[in-house]
């Protein structure tokens, strides 16, 4: 099975530290898809060889932080992101402002199935039920965040238009005739 991605809304995302913040990346609850993620299951060896912190999975791109702790607590996988320090990247400083107020709570798991059981997915019951999964990377992500928060960063002065504009387009695509060289992810951490 390919990878991936779920999605949480972290309502509690917490400041721990001098750019650090406590995410809940995954829980053991019912999803949107009508899927569960056993937090018992998750395999985080190899992700702690290299524990990045990406920005909406965008593997192209530089990692924005790193998990300096990632564990099960309570039936959820909660991780610390720390963002490198300020000035050293610009995005990153545009996303931690964001994060410190509040306008990105979400994170993101990026994994690889590697054992689960479908089910029925009736209302109260899940259409499938990851058992075993290994943890590729975890992403802060703007959904489902709404845009409009994302604009209102702007009205208020935390973030400036170009900022939002590269937290919100896509990349353009080349017009030329040339393949497009896409280059591997870094595989280890930068700081």
């Amino acid at each position: 099975m390919d990878a991936v991605y779920k999605i949480l809304e972290s309502v509690n995302v917490k400041k721990v530290g001098e750019r650090q913040y406590e995410f809940t990346a995954s829980t053991s609850e019912l999803d949107r898809d009508g899927e569960v993620i056993d937090a018992e299951g998750w395999d985080l060896k190899n992700y702690k060889r290299n524990p990045v912190i990406m920005y909406g999975h965008d593997y192209r791109s530089l990692p924005i932080g790193k998990a300096t702790h990632i564990g099960i607590r309570d039936g959820k996988l909660v991780n610390t992101v720390e963002f490198p320090p300020a000035g050293t990247y610009e995005f990153a400083d545009t996303v931690e402002r964001l994060v410190n107020t509040g306008f990105l709570k979400s994170e993101s798991v990026g994994f690889i199935p590697k054992k689960w059981e479908d089910g029925d997915g009736n209302e109260k019951s899940p259409r499938r039920t990851y058992t075993k999964q290994e943890l590729l990377e975890i992403s802060i992500v703007p959904i489902p965040s709404n845009p409009n928060a994302l604009a209102s960063a702007v009205e208020q002065g935390v973030i400036t238009t170009k900022e939002f504009k590269s937290l919100t387009e896509l990349p353009s695509v080349s017009q030329s005739n040339e393949p497009e060289i896409i280059k591997e992810p870094v595989t280890s951490p930068l700081w």
